[in-house]
């Protein structure tokens, strides 16, 4: 079974700003949306885990990690049954949590 991936137009604009900045860390994003399209879940390298923190921005999403010289972090949505993904938001953490939600 395959997982279908929606992308929402401020992932793209993120998209592009990761790959004016930080182009090294493309290819290692788009294994990790090819691994999520495949199987659903990422490995624990990328340490996936869900946002818990009630009343918080993008409480409910899951989060994982792009390892280079700077934190990046993936935010998506996963439908309770999975069988969707939407990919939402690519930033450090400051520009994820530290502003108004977009």
């Amino acid at each position: 079974m395959t997982y279908p991936i929606k992308f929402d137009s401020r992932f793209d604009v993120d998209y592009e700003w990761l790959s004016r900045t930080h182009p090294e860390l493309c290819d290692d994003l788009d294994d990790a949306i090819l691994l999520l399209h495949e199987n659903g879940e990422l490995p624990e390298g990328y340490r996936p885990h869900i946002l818990d923190n009630p009343g918080g921005n993008y409480n409910g999403h899951w989060e994982f990690h792009l390892a280079g010289d700077i934190d990046v972090l993936v935010l998506y949505w996963r439908r309770g049954d999975h069988t969707v993904i939407r990919m939402v938001r690519i930033g450090t953490h400051s520009q994820l949590f530290q502003g108004e939600l977009l």
